[in-house]
This record gives C-alpha cells, sequence and structure tokens, in this order.
C-alpha cells in the first residue's frame, strides 16, 4: 500500500498544514470540499511520501507558513 501526503492551504491566511501519511484521502478532500462550500479560500494537493519535502517547497515557492495538522480544517471522524 501506498502512503501520500496532502497539503491543505488556506490562501487567504498563506498558511499551509502537510497531513498524513496516509494510503486513503477521501475524508480530508470532503472536508476540504466542505470548507470551500463555506466560501473558505482552500485547496488541497496530493503530494508524496515525504513530508518535508513538500513542506519545503511549499515554504520556498509559494511563500506560505506551515502550521498545525487539522489547523486549516478539521477531518471528520
Amino acid at each position: 500500500m501506498s502512503l501520500m501526503t496532502l497539503i491543505v492551504a488556506d490562501h487567504s491566511s498563506h498558511t499551509f498544514s502537510v497531513e498524513g501519511p496516509m494510503s486513503d484521502d477521501t475524508t480530508w478532500t470532503a472536508a476540504v470540499a466542505a470548507a470551500i462550500h463555506e466560501a473558505k479560500n482552500v485547496s488541497c494537493t496530493t503530494g508524496s511520501e515525504n513530508p518535508r519535502n513538500e513542506a519545503d517547497e511549499y515554504m520556498k515557492l509559494m511563500r506560505y507558513t506551515q502550521v498545525a495538522k487539522g489547523s486549516i480544517v478539521a477531518r471528520p471522524l
């Protein structure tokens, strides 16, 4: 089973969180879709198995600040 990370970004506050590793991102993408439906300026992208590389890339390229897991959207239980 392949693991992945998910980058959840809040484009209004220029922040992002790295969620995972996980094998299924269904609940996270549903949480992001619900936030978008509530008019929040968020998005998610699927990354690799290496969360440190994902975070470094977002900080360097996007100039966003990393926040704690679950800070931007909360995954439904």
